[in-house]
């Protein structure tokens, strides 16, 4: 007997029923396998060789393991080489069709199901979770054939397709912000914030940036260094600049949004100059409104306690020492020289905060005290005696002398008056004129009669 090209030794099993047997090896005729029975009687005559069952039972010899014509590997990310927690990855394959039953795939070392899409091509999808393995996403697919030839396990695509899983967001690694104000934790209007940055490389394209609330585009200065600035505005809210910054990677990760400095570095904005809560002037004049050559006119104010330093203050046009009294509240003083302005004394008050706002110059008082500087003494425009005598030149005992003047206004009060020595109340008839009389006694002295006024 011979069993596919080789032969074989028959046992008789029982009566006249025999069997033979033959391992197949490798490199053995594949197709269905052949065999020759050969068989003499005792006489010599040759049985005709047997070639075929009676059954028509057969075996086919099969050594070849199914295969892959085509694989390949995608995620339904924008970029479908890549994948983060969420997105899901589809392998495609097709076969050469000689396997049997459905060929068994993992994904990312998850067992998934294979679908049958059409003819010999099968899709089997995983969508990834928190924990899977970051990066090249893995696979296997596993197939035999009717005979039970295992395919080798495939685990490569025959497009070059891969698809990586990225489950880790960008981050910063140094974040910090400045004005460009002489203090650079302080702004006010004008003032430009920049806020310097430098990621760990892993985003993809521009971080997007915001400051004070308003959109800033974010400039590249260096490797993973970005800046954005912005110049404040009238109106922007006050108080600690705020900002946000945000990227992605290539796969999609979000940077959890980043709202804070990673050197305590921040910048606050005021907008508000400094005020004066009160304001009032006055001399050491016996009317503290009025003031003469040799007077001290003191200026007193209490701010609200913004600014920064010390406040300025002039006089009547010269810079003078300010000097803090107490909490808020300051005084400065000039003494009035000959030579200075007459009138109304002026003064100036100007403050700045610590951002550089400056307060609106102050030029008067708030409670409407004010001081006059006066540097020119009364005048009288006209003067004349005369005496009650038929002749009112000339006076004897009894008769009264009458002085009469006129006075330029400025004075203040009554004129004084003196009449041969002797004092006498000045009257005013009208306007700026007056008189003053005194009847003459014996043993007041003879002569021309003194006045003084």
């Amino acid at each position: 007997m011979t069993l596919g090209g080789n032969s074989v030794t028959a046992t008789n099993t029982s009566g006249n029923t025999y069997t033979a047997s033959y391992t197949l090896q490798a490199g053995d005729i594949e197709g269905t396998l052949s065999f020759t029975i050969d068989a003499v009687d005792a006489a010599g005559n040759a049985m005709t060789q047997v070639t075929a069952t009676t059954d028509s039972s057969s075996v086919s010899f099969d050594e070849t393991a199914p295969a892959l014509t085509a694989v390949s590997i995608a995620s339904d990310n924008s970029d479908t080489t890549l994948a983060k927690v969420g997105d899901t990855v589809t392998l495609s394959f097709t076969t050469d069709g000689s396997h049997s039953g459905t060929p068994t795939v993992t994904l990312g070392g998850n067992s998934v199901t294979a679908t049958n899409t059409s003819g010999n091509t099968y899709t089997a999808s995983y969508t990834l979770q928190a924990g899977d393995t970051e990066g090249a996403v893995s696979f296997t697919i596993d197939a035999v054939d009717a005979a039970g030839n295992a395919m080798t396990q495939v685990t490569a695509t025959t497009d070059s397709s891969s698809v990586s899983f990225d489950t880790t967001a960008p981050a910063l690694t140094a974040v910090s912000i400045a004005s460009d104000n002489s203090d650079t934790a302080l702004a006010k209007t004008g003032d430009t914030v920049t806020l310097s940055f430098t990621t760990d490389g892993s985003h993809s394209g521009t971080p997007t940036v915001t400051l004070g609330g308003n959109g800033v585009t974010a400039t590249n200065t260096s490797g993973n260094t970005y800046t954005a600035s912005y110049t404040l505005q009238a109106g922007d809210t006050e108080g600690a600049v705020s900002f946000t910054i945000d990227a992605v990677d290539a796969a999609g990760n979000a940077m959890t949004q980043v709202t804070a400095t990673t050197d305590s570095s921040s910048v606050s904005f005021d907008e508000t100059a400094p005020a004066l809560t009160a304001v009032s002037i006055a001399s050491d004049n016996s009317d503290t409104t009025l003031a003469k050559v040799g007077d001290t006119v003191t200026l007193s104010f209490t701010t609200d306690g913004s600014h920064s330093g010390t406040p300025t203050v002039t006089l009547g046009g010269n810079g003078v020492t300010v000097t803090n009294t107490s909490g808020n509240t300051y005084t400065a003083s000039y003494t009035l020289q000959a030579g200075d302005t007459e009138g109304a004394v002026s003064f100036t008050i100007d403050a700045v905060d610590a951002a550089g706002n400056a307060m609106t110059q102050v030029t008067a008082t708030t409670d409407s005290s004010s001081v006059s500087f006066d540097t020119t003494a009364p005048a009288l425009t006209a003067v004349s005696i005369a005496s009650d005598n038929s002749d009112t030149a000339l006076a004897k005992t009894g008769d009264t002398v009458t002085l009469s003047f006129t006075t330029d206004g400025s004075h203040s009060g009554t004129p004084t008056v003196t009449l041969g020595g002797n004092s006498v109340t000045a009257t005013n008839t009208s306007g700026n004129t007056y008189t003053a009389s005194y009847t003459l006694q014996a043993g007041d002295t003879e002569g021309p009669t003194q006045l003084y006024h």
